[in-house]
């Protein structure tokens, strides 16, 4: 029996398992190995750190939990069962039980089926504006998307890129009024994408009609798709991809927290790690109060 079980080890999952352990809570994090921060080659807008990638961040952070007596298995969380006082997590291997639940599950982006675009993940491909706009300075950059979501990355990559295109990709542009103001400060191309191409890193994709266009950098920029099968279960809230919760990261079905990208649109380090603490510490006033 857990004190709390962590589901997800991102830096939101991971961050409230360094709390809760050294708060002598028996927990226990479920780690799918889906974490986003592990693509990003270079972080360099985190406190205290001047460089480190995403990967050898994150091992930090799993052996920072390991030394306050935090277990962390390899294991995916498939249903979450609520009894009386407790609940049951199941995993294709084993079934766990705590008192307490904290869903840092994060938030899968959606990935367009293009040719090499694995191939140049961290050479030129990109998830996050926000994260990596500022290694883009002058150079010519594409989002992929079309939606709101697409136009809001591609509005952050002006402030760095000589110039920034609108891919839809084949898609039929949607974008709220809010927005369609912003449209006329990108070149919006339509045509389906059949392509990326390059050396050893991103130099341009290829459309569907042949031609080419010459690019530094691409954005991915689906709409976010989160993996909340497990929330929508339990009778946590969504909207918009996103776990409604408190200011104390509370979603208001008893004893569940939720923290990290799943929990917030910002798909940030330091808000996660924010956001994973104050779950943490909610759950140990909780206990103690108890």
């Amino acid at each position: 029996m857990y004190d709390v079980i962590i589901i997800g080890a991102g830096p939101a999952g991971l961050s409230a398992a360094i709390y809760c352990a050294r708060a002598k809570l028996k927990t226990l994090v479920l780690d799918s190995g889906e974490s986003a921060l592990k693509k990003a080659r270079r972080i360099e807008n985190y406190f205290g750190i001047e460089n480190i990638s995403g990967e050898n961040l994150l091992e930090l952070g799993k052996k920072q939990a390991l030394k306050f007596g935090a277990e962390i298995r390899e294991e995916e969380a498939l249903e979450i069962i609520p009894s009386t006082d407790s609940y049951l997590v199941q995993t294709a291997k084993n079934e766990y039980r705590a008192n307490y639940i904290i869903l840092a599950v994060g938030a899968k982006r959606s990935k367009p089926e293009i040719k090499n675009l694995e191939k140049f993940e961290n050479k030129g491909i990109s998830y996050c504006a926000a994260c990596d706009a500022f290694f883009f300075q002058g150079k010519k950059v594409g989002v992929i998307g079309y939606r709101d979501y697409a136009v809001k990355e591609a509005l952050e990559l002006l402030h760095h890129a000589s110039a920034v295109y609108l891919l839809t990709n084949g898609n039929e542009l949607r974008v709220s009024a809010g927005l369609e103001k912003h449209l006329e400060n990108f070149e919006i191309i339509r045509k389906k994408i059949t392509s990326l191409y390059g050396k050893e890193r991103l130099e341009g994709v290829v459309f569907e009609d042949g031609e080419k266009l010459k690019v530094q950098g691409i954005f991915i920029a689906l709409e976010p798709a989160a993996p909340l099968t497990l929330a929508r279960k339990l009778g946590v809230k969504v909207e918009n991809g996103i776990i409604v919760t408190d200011k104390n990261q509370f979603t208001g079905i008893a004893r569940i927290y939720a923290c990290g990208d799943c929990a917030n649109g910002e798909r940030q380090v330091g808000v996660a790690v924010g956001e994973g603490i104050r779950a943490a510490l909610a759950i140990i006033r909780q206990i103690r109060s108890e």
